[in-house]
């Protein structure tokens, strides 16, 4: 079995990813479904929301995504969406803030436990 993909993400505006990943995860109408290397045949919608890339560094990319349709075939994975942006990238827990990032403090949960201990 592979240990990576290519995937493919396309928006009118151009390509917002095209790389090496690991593992995406995405919403559809039925919920939230996830493609590993060697998946098998697939296709389905894609509903707004969050895609999370982990890409072949091991860098979790998320990404802010309108309607679109995704495309499994062997190995190549590609992603046709009416729209998307890179929201925030994590490196080895930390963040790596873009100039399109509308992240907000009080989602620091979703992404690290957050204590008021010292």
């Amino acid at each position: 079995m592979p240990d990576l993909f290519n995937l493919n993400i396309y928006t009118p505006q151009g390509v917002l990813y095209s790389s090496s990943a690991k593992r995406i995860t995405a919403l559809n109408s039925l919920g939230q479904f996830g493609v590993l290397p060697g998946h098998t045949i697939f296709a389905s919608d894609i509903v707004n929301g969050e895609m999370q890339v982990l890409n072949d560094s091991g860098e979790e990319v998320v990404f802010e995504v309108g309607d679109g349709l995704i495309s499994v075939d062997a190995d190549n994975v590609t992603v046709a969406l009416e729209s998307g942006k890179k929201k925030i990238i994590i490196r080895n827990n930390s963040l790596d803030r873009n100039d399109q990032l509308s992240f907000r403090p009080q989602e620091f949960s979703k992404y690290f436990l957050i204590s008021s201990t010292v």
